[in-house]
């Protein structure tokens, strides 16, 4: 009867270990990478929201005042664009277009938000709303 265990065990055994290491290595470096964009995509839908709301604010105060499309960037100060977030790394193109109805009393708000990911992958968040013109009450009123 053998007692103790022997070289080829131990070597079986720091293999199998060793290869279920670096897995858990790949697959943190895929969680990482989830994080980041889902960290980004709520960021874009946040730079989204803001717009949307300033723009149906806008179209309530003052309906002739608001360009019917527009687009900006939000990101890191040495891309020359508008600085939201001290901490932000990643830069945000932001366009929109306000296109009314025949009626003239509703207009459809459309956001996109657009940002690189990894090389040649863009990718993108879009809101539409629509926004009704405010009731003219008569003078006697």
């Amino acid at each position: 009867m053998q007692r103790g265990i022997s070289l080829i065990e131990v070597l079986l055994t720091l293999s199998i270990l060793s290869f279920g290491a670096l897995s858990l290595a790949g697959l943190h470096g895929h969680i990482e990478a989830a994080n980041t964009l889902a960290a980004q995509r709520n960021q874009a839908v946040g730079f989204a929201q803001a717009k949307m709301a300033g723009l149906r604010m806008g179209l309530l105060a003052n309906p002739a005042g608001v360009p019917a499309a527009g687009q900006d960037s939000l990101g890191p100060s040495s891309s020359g664009s508008l600085v939201v977030s001290p901490g932000l790394t990643t830069r945000f193109d932001r366009r929109w277009t306000i296109t009314p109805d025949a009626s003239g009393d509703l207009a459809v708000i459309e956001i996109t938000v657009s940002w690189p990911g990894p090389p040649g992958d863009i990718h993108t968040v879009r809101l539409d709303s629509l926004a009704i013109r405010p009731l003219r009450l008569p003078p006697d009123l």
